[in-house]
């Protein structure tokens, strides 16, 4: 059994699963050294299978992205440190592992290329 399928099917309350999540996310999103040793294909795989367990979860994705997305629009106009470079790679290298899995939800996959890119 894969990683993100153990984490989506712990037996936990929903409130931990969102919580982290969202801390899972944007730690992700927010750090300053690249990752590049496949971070991004994991957490790529953790996104989708929770956004496909449930139509909450699925809501709940969109919310968050939607919310870094704000964000990011924010810090990319007044940021030039080489950290913040690190951070619009990374970002873009989860967004481009979402957008080439298969079994991605399509409102994830839609507002991500309308909405993101």
């Amino acid at each position: 059994m894969k990683l993100p399928k153990k984490i989506c099917e712990a037996p936990v309350h929903r409130a931990l699963k969102v919580y982290l999540m969202t801390a899972v996310v944007f730690a992700y999103l927010q750090t300053d050294v690249p990752l590049i040793f496949g971070e991004n294909q994991g957490l790529a795989d953790l996104i989708s299978s929770f956004s496909l367990r449930d139509n909450f979860y699925d809501y709940f994705i969109l919310m968050l992205l939607t919310q870094w997305n704000e964000q990011y629009k924010d810090d990319y106009s007044s940021n030039e440190q080489s950290g913040f470079w690190h951070q619009v790679y990374n970002s873009e290298r989860l967004l481009d592992s979402l957008l080439v899995l298969d079994d991605l939800s399509n409102t994830i996959r839609n507002l991500i290329k309308n909405e993101i890119k």
